[in-house]
């Protein structure tokens, strides 16, 4: 270089550098050089005019060292460097100049240059490392993140000042350039650089706008911590829902976002919802996977029970979505079957689908629909036998209850299968002439016994026996004592002839429920199969209304202002009615009321299963009067005992301080026959008046006090080594229901030795 500037040569003398640059420009500074920027030539965000450049070139006024050429030039690419061809030859006059050119690319350019005319290398000075590392990161201006630095012209000025990291806001691209650029070309790509978020996420998760609003806000919070505490409360599992189906299309969105900053401590808590963030790379796939991923996990993984009840706590407010989610379950239904949940009426309908086909052995019934587990369970009735009767009359008693027991055990079976079975029709058919329903009270006999004042009424139109299991067991869940007594309705079974009842009752101290008739009778064909199904769906809103029914008393009871509520009802029902088909030769003058269960007296009526009561002929087998209309559901008014035998329950709060245990020597519930006998010991936490009692198949065991707090009852009857399940009763209110395990007595045989 200093043998150039002592040199008559008046041409550009080009000194290819590489990291020494900031050394070498300050060596030129020292030496009294004009500086001469090519990024004076360059608006805020655009490229340098390099004519105007060059015109300026020509009339610098003394020696002048040029910055900034080199790096423009590898911005631009190897297409660019030719440009040197045309700077070398530019006549300078009588002044010097410098080009001071750092960049890759540069030198090997500058060797070819020199192979093919060797008279360049007075003009020419290459370093023996030539190369430079400079970090480029370039972010669109409309994104913003790099404040400090904005458009090229600045980017290339503090090149020009040596600065090797250069972080600045440009819309210019280099496609072709000899540095490595690392492009931030939208929000996505600032918050990835910014490393705002400590999850990996793909850009296609969200849309351009919500990753633009994400990153303004994003800048305005400082940080995504202050982001997410302005939008959300304390994660709440609970609210999950709420939090990505609301309005705003964005926060939806952004509460995902949330959640995949969260799935760390997710993880601890819940695998479940935690695998299901993981492997949602969007919203909407989020939504999907959080109904659909169960499928994916066999019932047999050691984890599905902990999954299931957390997927089931997740989707308890999903109602979009879940028909596609039970459709998806039917591809293989005999796994699926035990996916579904007692969250949404369609699940519910279609689990009794798939019981009224397949039956519940392969069902988890408890876990999927407790409510339908309930209703299905086996009630041993209880029809008097604690009344002080003769043997006699205890003995009919006790028969009656066994009948019933079994009874209505098979009816609900039939009703979920929606068929009937050729031994049960030939049962009622025998019952039909024998009537044993007749020992039993009449309804209303039992309602004046029980005493009023203090007690409301609830008149559930439509309400069997049928549902005793339900009702008990639900009832005694959430907190209830539950009394129940059976009766009888009035012939025909009709409301207008079974409603004095409440008629007569304290005006202020009653309510009439229709919404369980109402279903019965379908008024609206809401139920009404089109490929002619007789599955009961129309079970799961039965039991969902008789439930509301015990939720109103368990509330009422807790207002204060009653400490019993009745539940009664004016007659039951029969689906096995509808199902039989059996039409009568009779076609009455009135077409057959109450869908020809029964019809007002004609004389002459021969048929075998029908009684005269109250003006009315009564059917007490499955047939109709010719003429009438079916019922699309279920129909009353005859006298099958599904229509006939009636409950009057009496609701009350449980005492809680009352504490009632089995007790057992290894403290498991087992315990060892003796003689086709077991004994079971209870421990009662404080005295009671009433007495207490289990019942089992039809009988009555009454406890056997040994002190205040210890009693003991026996069982006879159980020859079977196997779990059984007993109700335990204070006088005839249901108390509890637990399982033992009964096993036999070892055997030991002694040996002479």
């Amino acid at each position: 270089m200093d043998i150039y500037v002592a040199s008559q040569l008046f041409k550009p003398f080009f000194y290819i550098v590489g990291d020494e640059y900031k050394k070498i420009k300050s060596e030129l500074v020292s030496e009294d050089f004009y500086f001469l920027r090519l990024s004076d030539f360059c608006e805020e965000d655009t490229v340098p005019d390099f004519d105007k450049f060059i015109d300026s070139l020509k009339n610098v006024p003394r020696n002048t060292v040029v910055l900034g050429v080199g790096e423009y030039l590898s911005f631009e690419g190897d297409d660019k460097f030719s440009k040197l061809n045309e700077l070398k030859d530019i006549d300078l006059i009588d002044r010097k100049v410098i080009f001071l050119l750092r960049g890759n690319g540069i030198g090997n350019y500058a060797k070819k240059m020199i192979a093919s005319d060797l008279r360049l290398e007075r003009q020419i000075f290459i370093s023996k490392n030539c190369n430079s590392f400079i970090n480029f990161v370039f972010s669109n201006r409309d994104i913003d993140i790099f404040r400090e630095l904005k458009g090229f012209k600045n980017s290339l000025y503090s090149l020009e000042n040596g600065q090797d990291d250069i972080f600045a806001n440009t819309d210019i691209s280099f496609p072709k350039s000899r540095f490595a650029i690392r492009t931030i070309s939208n929000s996505y790509d600032a918050i990835k650089y910014k490393k705002y978020l400590d999850f990996d996420i793909d850009e296609k998760s969200g849309t351009p706008e919500n990753w633009n609003k994400f990153l303004s806000d994003l800048n305005s919070c400082d940080g995504v911590k202050n982001l997410f505490e302005k939008y959300f409360d304390v994660f709440n599992i609970n609210a999950i829902y709420q939090n990505i189906t609301n309005a705003d299309e964005y926060k939806n969105w952004l509460y995902f976002l949330y959640l995949k900053s969260l799935n760390a401590k997710i993880s601890i808590s819940d695998r479940y919802l935690s695998k299901v963030i993981e492997i949602s790379n969007t919203l909407n796939e989020f939504q999907d996977n959080i109904l659909n991923y169960i499928i994916e996990i066999p019932i047999d993984d050691p984890n599905f029970k902990k999954h299931y009840n957390n997927r089931k706590l997740l989707v308890q407010q999903f109602n979009n979505n879940v028909s596609d989610f039970v459709k998806k379950c039917r591809v293989n239904i005999a796994e699926n079957i035990n996916k579904l949940t007692d969250n949404t009426l369609i699940e519910k309908e279609e689990i009794i689908s798939y019981i009224s086909y397949y039956g519940s052995k392969k069902c988890n019934l408890e876990t999927i629909y407790p409510d339908l587990d309930k209703y299905l369970k086996k009630y041993n009735f209880s029809c008097g036998e604690l009344k002080k009767q003769s043997n006699e009359d205890s003995k009919k008693y006790i028969d009656l209850s066994n009948l019933l027991t079994k009874y209505f055990d098979d009816y609900k079976q039939q009703k979920i299968k929606g068929d009937f079975y050729p031994d049960f029709i030939k049962q009622v058919e025998e019952l039909a002439i024998e009537r044993k329903y007749n020992i039993l009270s009449p309804r209303d006999e039992i309602l004046n016994s029980i005493e009023k004042e203090d007690s409301f009424l609830c008149f559930v139109d439509c309400l069997g026996v049928e549902y005793l299991s339900f009702i008990s067991e639900y009832a005694y869940s959430i907190g209830l004592q539950v009394d129940i007594k059976i009766g009888r309705a009035k012939l025909p079974t009709i409301t207008s002839m079974n409603r004095d009842f409440f008629d007569n009752w304290s005006e202020d101290c009653k309510f009439k429920e229709n919404e369980l008739d109402n279903v019965k009778h379908d008024y609206k064909n809401k139920y009404k199969s089109k490929d002619g199904s007789q599955v009961p769906k129309y079970l799961a809103e039965e039991l969902n209304i008789i439930k509301k029914i015990i939720d109103e008393a368990k509330n009422t009871l807790n207002r204060g202002n009653f400490s019993k509520y009745i539940l009664a009802s004016d007659h039951g029902s029969s689906r096995i009615a509808v199902l039989y088909k059996k039409e009568e030769k009779y076609e009455t003058s009135t077409q057959g009321e109450h869908s020809g269960r029964c019809c007002k007296y004609f004389p002459n009526c021969d048929l075998p299963f029908a009684t005269e009561e109250n003006g009315y002929i009564v059917l007490a087998d499955y047939g109709r009067f010719k003429g009438s209309r079916s019922g699309n559901l279920e129909v009353h008014g005859g006298a099958s005992l599904e229509e006939v035998v009636v409950p009057v329950i009496v609701l009350s709060k449980r005492d809680s301080s009352l504490e009632i245990t089995l007790q057992t020597d290894d403290n498991k519930n087992t315990v060892k026959i003796k003689q086709n006998k077991i004994e079971l010991k209870f421990y009662v936490s404080k005295p009671i008046k009433e007495k207490l009692n289990i019942k089992y198949e039809g009988n009555i065991y009454g406890a056997k006090k040994k002190d205040e707090n210890h009693y003991s009852i026996t069982i006879s009857g159980i020859r079977r080594p196997k779990e059984y399940q007993f109700d335990l009763y204070l006088d005839n209110a249901k108390y509890s229901t637990f399982d033992v395990k009964v096993i036999r007595t070892a055997i030991i045989k002694e040996f002479d030795l």
